[in-house]
C-alpha cells in the first residue's frame, strides 16, 4: 500500500459563490466521506494536489495532514475527481475515509503477465474489454495492481475476472465471468 500526505484545510463555506471564490483562490474543493457519519468538507491547494496526484496509482491511501484534528491523520482514498472538460482543471475531489481493520471495496487496474505466440508472431491481437476490477480488502492490503496471465491462450480464447491472481487478503468483488481480455485474429477483424 502506497500512502502519500496531503495538506489540507477545513472549510464551512458552502454553495457555488463560495466555491467558486475558493477554485479563484487556488484551492480545490474536496469532501471526505465516511460511513455512518456527515460528509467532512475540506479544501486542498491546487497546484500541489495536482503534483501530489499526479502519476500515483489510482489506489494510493491518502493521509490527510491538517490544523483541524477531525481530519489531522485521516487515512482516505481518492473516489472521484471532477475535471473541468475544455482545460482539464480540477473542480472537485472526492475521498472516502478508510480504517485500518474494516475492509473497503476499491477498483485496481489490471495488468497481463506472460505472452501469446500468435500474437508475438503477429497473427493475432489481444483484446481488452475490462481495464479494472473491484476488490474487497482491508486498507494496508490494497494492490497497485492485479495480474491476469495470457500465456498459452489461443485464437478465440477469452480469459476473465475469475482467472485473475489476487494477492493473499484481497478478494474480487463482482462476477467471476465478465472478459477481461480475448484473442482475436488478424483475418476475423472487420
Amino acid at each position: 500500500m502506497e500512502t502519500v500526505e496531503l495538506k489540507v484545510a477545513a472549510r464551512d463555506a458552502k454553495g457555488s459563490n463560495a466555491l467558486r471564490t475558493l477554485r479563484k483562490s487556488g484551492y480545490v474543493p474536496a469532501v471526505v466521506y465516511s460511513g455512518g457519519t456527515e460528509a467532512q468538507s475540506f479544501a486542498i491547494d491546487s497546484h500541489a494536489f495536482s503534483m501530489i496526484v499526479h502519476g500515483k496509482a489510482s489506489t494510493a491511501v491518502y493521509k490527510l495532514v491538517s490544523d483541524d484534528a477531525s481530519l489531522n491523520n485521516s487515512l482516505a482514498v481518492l473516489k472521484d475527481v471532477q475535471t473541468e472538460p475544455i482545460k482539464g482543471k480540477v473542480l472537485h475531489a472526492d475521498f472516502v475515509r478508510v480504517e485500518s481493520g474494516r475492509e473497503l471495496t476499491v477498483k485496481v487496474p489490471i495488468q497481463f503477465s506472460g505472452e501469446v505466440d500468435t500474437v508475438k508472431q503477429g497473427l493475432a491481437f489481444l483484446q481488452q474489454n475490462t481495464y479494472e476490477v473491484s476488490v474487497i480488502c482491508q486498507p494496508d492490503s490494497i494492490p497497485s495492481s492485479v495480474s491476469l496471465d495470457v500465456t498459452g491462450m489461443k485464437d478465440g480464447e477469452s480469459r476473465g475476472t475469475g482467472d485473475i491472481t489476487f494477492p493473499e487478503n484481497v478478494r474480487l468483488r463482482g462476477s467471476a465471468r465478465t472478459t477481461v481480455v480475448s484473442v482475436i485474429g488478424k483475418s476475423k477483424r472487420a
